[in-house]
């Protein structure tokens, strides 16, 4: 990574500060009903257009607090999240702890376990890059946090496994870091 100072290993007892179930609903909130979304932000529909552009604006106002209502709001089947959160995660934490393959893993299980009703990968795409920003944050508090870009190749591995084809977490992973460390250099060089 561009960034020596910090070692890319997460501590896995804090996973659950990283993501939970409510961050993931929130983010399929915000991806379904992003003019409501941006409402309960308090930003004008000129000033952010699409939610990539929401994370931006957090990342650059240093706000990665994300709204829970305690409602299932679009959540059809929880059971594939729970379950990830729950025992999942921390299993694969123990035997990978880098960021950027927990990241994928998340990403590829909320594609893949369909859980809520519309919005499956945007939400998997959210929650993995709330999961890197947060972590990245713990690490480094005081400097810019790098979100990935969401580009073509990304979204047609998502698109991949929402049609039960062939692509893994690893190669996610691979995407997905390239992405991180092509916007850690743009932070960086900036």
């Amino acid at each position: 990574m561009a960034d020596d100072n910090i070692e890319f290993k997460t501590d896995c007892s804090e996973l659950k500060s990283l993501i939970d179930l409510e961050d993931i609903k929130s983010l399929n909130k915000m991806v379904v009903a992003p003019e409501k979304y941006r409402e309960e932000l308090g930003l004008d529909k000129e000033e952010v257009t699409i939610f990539s552009e929401m994370l931006e604006a957090s990342r650059q106002t240093g706000n990665y607090e994300i709204g829970h209502e305690n409602d299932d709001y679009n959540l059809g089947n929880p059971g594939p999240i729970t379950s990830l959160l729950e025992t999942e995660f921390s299993l694969k934490c123990r035997e990978n702890n880098g960021p950027i393959h927990l990241s994928s893993i998340l990403m590829h299980r909320i594609t893949e376990g369909h859980a809520f009703e519309e919005g499956n990968k945007r939400t998997a795409f959210l929650s993995a890059s709330v999961f890197i920003v947060r972590w990245q944050i713990t690490r480094k508090p005081k400097g810019p946090a790098a979100i990935p870009k969401l580009t073509e190749d990304l979204l047609e591995a998502l698109r991949s496994i929402a049609d039960n084809e062939d692509t893994t977490p690893k190669d996610l992973e691979s995407i997905f870091g390239d992405k991180l460390r092509t916007r850690i250099e743009e932070i960086n060089s900036s």
